[in-house]
């Protein structure tokens, strides 16, 4: 189990600022399970992950800077951000494939039913498993928080695709999940 981690104290993200290489590998330590978790999100298989995850830690030491000068904020926050951004740079270059809309709309048991019979860890699965349009829009949507326009600005896609994509998402988790239901 990823256990959640706090703010670092404000001296440790100092000496990470001034370049002092312990600090860094304790932040390190400190931060990259629950980022690896938020990696793996956004790209299932775990060398992607660990690639971006990387990629993303290079940014976070070389704008630590700017963290410290912008003033109050979650440190997490921020980093999480930057770790997402990193994972959809790495969708980027491989080409995300948009899929288009059926008009299958799939009978489904009660999603919060099935929901109560899965760990975390299924979920994760299920949610893994998505084309890498709905994953990217679904994880932004309920995981980040953001709003379709937001979406749209980041993906580059209009707000209609980012509403459609959440919404095949959807239909494709609860088809997974009602699946995962019957096989019990």
């Amino acid at each position: 189990m990823v256990t959640p981690f706090s703010d670092p104290e404000p001296s440790l993200l100092q000496e990470c600022c001034q370049g002092n290489r312990k600090a860094q590998q304790s932040l390190y330590e400190r931060t990259c399970n629950a980022m690896l978790v938020l990696c793996q999100r956004y790209l299932p298989q775990i060398e992607e992950a660990r690639e971006a995850l990387m990629d993303g830690y290079l940014s976070v030491f070389r704008s630590l800077d700017r963290f410290e000068h912008r003033g109050p904020g979650s440190f997490r926050a921020w980093q999480s951000r930057i770790m997402v951004n990193s994972c959809l740079a790495k969708v980027r270059r491989t080409a995300l494939h948009w899929e288009p809309m059926g008009d299958q709309q799939p009978e489904v048991a009660d999603p919060e039913a099935v929901l109560a019979q899965l760990s975390a860890k299924e979920i994760m699965a299920h949610i893994q498993t998505l084309p890498a349009g709905y994953r990217m829009v679904f994880n932004l949507f309920v995981f980040e928080q953001m709003t379709h326009p937001e979406i749209a600005r980041l993906l580059g896609v209009t707000e209609s695709t980012s509403k459609t994509q959440l919404l095949k998402a959807r239909r494709m988790l609860q088809e997974k999940l009602q699946a995962s239901d019957l096989q019990k």
